[in-house]
């Protein structure tokens, strides 16, 4: 396995996502792991809504109350064509994943770094 807690030190993932960021002892993290899901870390709000970013998939739970995941390749796709429609003065606080739902991404900064891991987890599990 890659090691992403490097990546999220370095690139400080915990301090742009302040209160929002959950590691692998957070209360949803634990949950989703013994749910038989391969979660590591990701992003939640107090009202439960969350992004957690896993091994190979991204799990969520959208403003309209639905849980969900994305194979982590086809999230990755979905964030670049997002963030090429938007460009860079864009708000990128939800990324839409069909016509009625939306993935919370918090903010560009943190959106961006989570990018930049989630890119590295795939680029591990695709032997590149």
């Amino acid at each position: 396995m890659v090691n992403y807690k490097a990546r999220i030190k370095r690139k400080r993932l915990d301090e742009y996502a302040g209160e929002a960021f959950r590691d692998e002892n957070a209360a949803i993290v634990k949950h989703l792991n013994n749910a038989g899901k391969k979660a590591l870390f990701g992003i939640q709000q107090a009202d439960g809504m969350y992004t957690i970013v896993g091994e190979d998939t991204v799990y969520y739970l959208s403003p309209s109350g639905k849980f969900g995941e994305i194979p982590l390749g086809d999230f990755l796709k979905l964030l670049k064509d997002h963030a090429y429609r938007l460009g860079r003065t864009g708000v990128f606080d939800f990324l839409p994943i069909d016509d009625s739902e939306q993935v919370w991404l918090k903010d560009a900064r943190t959106m961006s770094v989570m990018w930049g891991i989630m890119s590295l987890l795939d680029d591990f599990n695709n032997g590149k």
